[in-house]
């Protein structure tokens, strides 16, 4: 088994990693760098807290992502099973390095995308499960499995 070394770039390949534009191209030439500056920017937007298949349905790959509401669907259910899972007394909330909100942080940091239409319950969710402030509409609409989070989670308005 070969040991891993860790990922220094040559300075054309800080250029790339560096770059936040529109499209860009990456050389094709052989040893140029290519398979490990993509493996890179693939790993970042992972990490970032994108769900990436999901975000995916929504077309090829642009910059800024397109505004697609695949996302906010896939994680209408990841946040009833985390609250489901979190009464029984697991720790949902905060399972791979708090998953639920780097997706969240995503969505509104990244992709400038707040909830809208019946996502708009998720925030209250999140909100009050993280400590947040996501954008909380009162009234929310229910979405497909769970609703009247702003009532339930949500922050009584101060008069």
């Amino acid at each position: 088994m070969s040991e891993l070394t860790a990922f220094i770039p040559r300075p054309k390949q800080h250029e790339v990693l560096a770059y936040a534009g529109g499209r860009m191209g990456v050389s094709a030439v052989p040893g140029s760098g290519k398979t490990w500056t993509l493996s890179r920017l693939a790993a970042e937007i992972i990490a970032s807290g994108v769900l990436a298949d999901d975000q995916r349905r929504a077309g090829a790959f642009t910059w800024p992502p397109p505004k697609e509401n695949y996302v906010y669907e896939a994680l209408q259910d990841v946040l009833l099973q985390a609250i489901i899972l979190h009464r029984a007394g697991y720790d949902t909330f905060n399972w791979q390095d708090q998953a639920i909100l780097r997706a969240y942080r995503w969505l509104h940091e990244q992709a400038n995308f707040p909830a809208k239409g019946d996502d708009t319950w998720q925030p209250h969710v999140v909100n009050h499960f993280y400590g947040t402030n996501f954008p909380a509409p009162v009234p929310s609409a229910p979405g497909k499995s769970f609703g009247w989070t702003d009532w339930v989670y949500g922050t009584i308005p101060s008069e």
